[in-house]
Protein backbone atom coordinates (compact mmCIF):
# COMPACT_ATOMS: atom_id res chain seq x y z
CA UNK A 1 0.00 0.00 0.00
CA UNK A 2 1.07 3.25 -0.59
CA UNK A 3 2.02 5.87 2.04
CA UNK A 4 -0.28 8.45 0.09
CA UNK A 5 -3.41 6.37 -0.12
CA UNK A 6 -2.45 5.39 3.54
CA UNK A 7 -2.72 9.22 4.11
CA UNK A 8 -6.08 9.29 2.86
CA UNK A 9 -7.66 6.49 4.76
CA UNK A 10 -6.33 7.48 7.91
CA UNK A 11 -7.29 11.44 7.36
CA UNK A 12 -11.02 9.69 6.35
CA UNK A 13 -11.12 7.47 9.46
CA UNK A 14 -9.81 10.47 11.68
CA UNK A 15 -12.94 13.18 9.98
CA UNK A 16 -15.77 10.55 11.14
CA UNK A 17 -13.68 10.36 14.22
CA UNK A 18 -13.23 14.35 15.04
CA UNK A 19 -17.14 14.62 14.78
CA UNK A 20 -20.11 13.66 16.86
CA UNK A 21 -20.18 9.60 17.78
CA UNK A 22 -23.57 9.62 18.62
CA UNK A 23 -25.13 7.33 17.04
CA UNK A 24 -22.20 5.30 16.14
CA UNK A 25 -22.27 1.32 17.15
CA UNK A 26 -18.99 0.80 20.01
CA UNK A 27 -17.60 -2.09 21.96
CA UNK A 28 -15.28 -1.83 24.88
CA UNK A 29 -12.65 -4.37 24.31
CA UNK A 30 -10.28 -2.86 27.08
CA UNK A 31 -10.77 -0.82 30.32
CA UNK A 32 -9.63 -0.41 33.46
CA UNK A 33 -12.68 -1.55 34.98
CA UNK A 34 -13.94 -5.38 34.46
CA UNK A 35 -17.41 -4.67 34.69
CA UNK A 36 -17.33 -2.50 31.43
CA UNK A 37 -15.40 -4.92 28.84
CA UNK A 38 -17.53 -6.44 26.38
CA UNK A 39 -20.20 -4.14 26.69
CA UNK A 40 -21.72 -3.29 23.29
CA UNK A 41 -24.30 -0.68 22.19
CA UNK A 42 -25.02 2.54 20.22
CA UNK A 43 -23.58 5.83 21.37
CA UNK A 44 -26.60 8.13 22.78
CA UNK A 45 -24.75 11.17 24.07
CA UNK A 46 -21.43 12.35 24.32
CA UNK A 47 -19.60 14.39 26.69
CA UNK A 48 -16.14 15.53 26.87
CA UNK A 49 -15.18 12.98 29.32
CA UNK A 50 -17.78 10.38 28.91
CA UNK A 51 -20.19 8.50 26.49
CA UNK A 52 -23.63 7.40 26.96
CA UNK A 53 -23.92 4.08 25.64
CA UNK A 54 -27.50 2.36 24.83
CA UNK A 55 -27.17 -1.50 25.30
CA UNK A 56 -30.08 -4.16 24.87
CA UNK A 57 -30.83 -3.94 29.02
CA UNK A 58 -29.93 -0.15 29.91
CA UNK A 59 -28.20 2.81 29.47
CA UNK A 60 -24.17 3.26 30.67
CA UNK A 61 -21.93 6.19 31.26
CA UNK A 62 -18.67 5.44 30.10
CA UNK A 63 -15.62 7.37 30.59
CA UNK A 64 -13.60 7.59 27.41
CA UNK A 65 -9.90 7.89 29.51
CA UNK A 66 -8.47 4.23 30.50
CA UNK A 67 -10.63 2.73 27.69
CA UNK A 68 -9.70 1.03 24.21
CA UNK A 69 -13.27 1.05 22.22
CA UNK A 70 -14.07 -0.81 18.51
CA UNK A 71 -15.71 1.44 16.54
CA UNK A 72 -18.14 0.81 13.41
CA UNK A 73 -17.58 3.90 11.46
CA UNK A 74 -19.59 2.11 8.13
CA UNK A 75 -20.85 -1.08 7.04
CA UNK A 76 -17.14 -2.30 6.39
CA UNK A 77 -14.88 -0.52 8.70
CA UNK A 78 -14.48 -1.19 12.66
CA UNK A 79 -11.40 0.72 14.40
CA UNK A 80 -9.94 0.43 17.62
CA UNK A 81 -8.94 3.39 18.88
CA UNK A 82 -8.13 4.17 22.70
CA UNK A 83 -10.61 6.43 24.67
CA UNK A 84 -7.60 9.50 25.06
CA UNK A 85 -7.75 10.05 21.06
CA UNK A 86 -10.98 10.92 21.33
CA UNK A 87 -11.45 12.94 24.14
CA UNK A 88 -12.78 16.28 24.18
CA UNK A 89 -16.02 17.40 22.24
CA UNK A 90 -16.22 17.10 18.63
CA UNK A 91 -15.64 21.19 18.53
CA UNK A 92 -12.54 20.33 20.02
CA UNK A 93 -11.54 17.19 18.39
CA UNK A 94 -11.61 18.79 15.02
CA UNK A 95 -8.66 21.18 15.92
CA UNK A 96 -6.63 17.98 16.60
CA UNK A 97 -3.66 17.07 14.81
CA UNK A 98 -4.19 14.02 12.76
CA UNK A 99 -2.45 10.75 15.08
CA UNK A 100 -0.16 8.01 13.82
CA UNK A 101 -1.79 4.78 14.62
Amino acid sequence: MSSKNSVKRKSKVWRILSSSLVGLEIEIVHSSSEDLIGVKGVIEEETSNLLRVLTKKKSLWVPKLNQVFKIKVSDDTTIQVEGHMVKGTPETRVRKKIPNW
